[in-house]
This record gives C-alpha cells, sequence and structure tokens, in this order.
C-alpha cells in the first residue's frame, strides 16, 4: 500500500473557492499578484541557485551532522522521524513528502515500514498537459529524484533502515529555504490572527507585511501569502458543508414536529 502526497499539491485547485470566502475582487488581485510574484519551489525556484559551498551563510559540517539521517538511528514515531528528516531537509536545501508504507501481511496488518522521499521523487504523470499548453507556464519539478530515508518498526520503535543523499537537480539556496513546502507551516496562533484579521476587513497582503515586520522578516513567518489564501478557502469550505448539514438536520426535524409519521 502506497501513500503519494504529492507536493504539488491541489493549491491550484483551491484558488477556485476564493470567491467562497468574500474576498474582494480588488483584494484577490492584489493577492493572486503577490502569489505570481513569490519564485514558487515547486517551479523556477527550485531549478534556480545551486548551494554554495563555501558560502559563510551555510550550515557547517557539525551542524548538517547533527540532523544527518543514519542507519540504526532510532525514533519513538514516525511522525518524530519525519520531524528529523526534514530538519535536515531544510539545512541542505530541499523538501520532503511522505512516500510510500508497508503492511504487515497478517492480522491485524499495521505498518511496518514507511518511505520520506524528496519532493522531486518520481515523475510527472504522462497524461499531463505539455508545459505549453498550461495556463501557467510551470516547469515540471519531478526529475525522478532517488534521495530517500526509509524506517521500518522493531519492537515498538521506528528504525532507520536505509538513505539515500544523493539528488540529481539543484539545492535551494539559504535565502529561499523558507519557502520549501515541507518547511511551512501555519501555526495555530497565526491560524487566529488570519481569521481575526480577515474578520476586520485587512487584506491579506497586509497581513503579511505586518506578521514580517513582528516577526523579524518573512523568512521568520513560516509560511508565505498563497498559505494563508489557501487556509481560509479551507475553512470556509468546511464551514459550509457544516452549515449544509445542519440545515437539512433543522429540516428533518420540523418535519418530524410537524408531520409525526414523517421519517
Amino acid at each position: 500500500m502506497k501513500r503519494d502526497d504529492a507536493d504539488t499539491g491541489d493549491y491550484g485547485r483551491l484558488y477556485s473557492y476564493e470567491d467562497e470566502i468574500q474576498i474582494s475582487s480588488e483584494e484577490t488581485f492584489t493577492d493572486m499578484k503577490d502569489i505570481e510574484n513569490i519564485n514558487s519551489l515547486d517551479g523556477e525556484e527550485l531549478n534556480g541557485e545551486v548551494i554554495a559551498a563555501n558560502s559563510a551563510k551555510e550550515p557547517s559540517e557539525e551542524e548538517l551532522n547533527a540532523v544527518r539521517p543514519y542507519v540504526g538511528k532510532k525514533f519513538e514515531s514516525q511522525d518524530e522521524a519525519y520531524d528529523f528528516y526534514n530538519r535536515f531537509a531544510g539545512k541542505a536545501g530541499f523538501s520532503i513528502r511522505w512516500h510510500s508504507t508497508n503492511k504487515s501481511r497478517v492480522d491485524p496488518f499495521e505498518v511496518i515500514g514507511r518511505t520520506f522521499c524528496c519532493s522531486c521523487q518520481g515523475l510527472r504523470n504522462r497524461r499531463s498537459k505539455p508545459v505549453e499548453q498550461r495556463k501557467r507556464h510551470q516547469e515540471d519539478v519531478r526529475t525522478d529524484c532517488k534521495a530517500v530515508m526509509m524506517i521500518k518498526k522493531r519492537n515498538d520503535r521506528w528504525v532507520v533502515s536505509g538513505v539515500v543523499e544523493e539528488h540529481n537537480h539543484k539545492l535551494v539556496s539559504t535565502s529561499k529555504r523558507h519557502n520549501l513546502r515541507s518547511l511551512r507551516k501555519i501555526s495555530s496562533s497565526h491560524k487566529q490572527q488570519i481569521v481575526n484579521f480577515r474578520l476586520a476587513g485587512v487584506k491579506t497582503n497586509q497581513l503579511i507585511n505586518y506578521l514580517e515586520v513582528e516577526n523579524g522578516g518573512v523568512k521568520n513567518i513560516g509560511f508565505l501569502p498563497k498559505d494563508a489564501i489557501i487556509y481560509l478557502s479551507t475553512k470556509r469550505k468546511l464551514e459550509l458543508k457544516h452549515g449544509d448539514a445542519q440545515a437539512v438536520l433543522d429540516y428533518f426535524e420540523r418535519q418530524q414536529m410537524e408531520n409525526p409519521s414523517f421519517f
């Protein structure tokens, strides 16, 4: 059984729901323009700069070794293993994702193996449109990279069983690593801020500007403007679904009160 949470994700599809979160036409233009101006690591940025080995801003070999995965390292859970590999990826200059699982062949068929891979693993679907026919002329980022970290379950702990460090693509420079997908996460406090600012009528790009000042730079925020837009649209969708379900239940209850034979 495999799990392949593609890094390219469903971001483009979610943008179509912006009208549901009541973004004004002016704000939508501003936010989407900001998004287009971000050199997404799903495209140009990933194929941009190579890490400068002698750069003073690069992590030292000691810093890399402190988070470098190796065969035999143990973890208490899969999530702990993922977080460890993600820290190494962030310092090295690439993004990761959950790739595949191995399950026991006997009951209870539990997961006994997991593989985390570079986000450039695999190749784009052959049935996908060529670059020149896409609305957004974005180059393919899948390069069939083989970099992975594999773990296996042994005595209720997870042990690294294999590591491949070599990449077949250029890594990301330190100045752009905050854009890496696996490193971006909206904290609970930031989620509340996003919602509160939205209710106050503050535009998303203005919120990001505020957070940039408050956190001492865009690199310290932890997410990008498009992540905030996606969070708001997803939240709005869930609220709408909940509201629709509640409306149906209320209708059935009214019908039952008016007509005892209604079932």
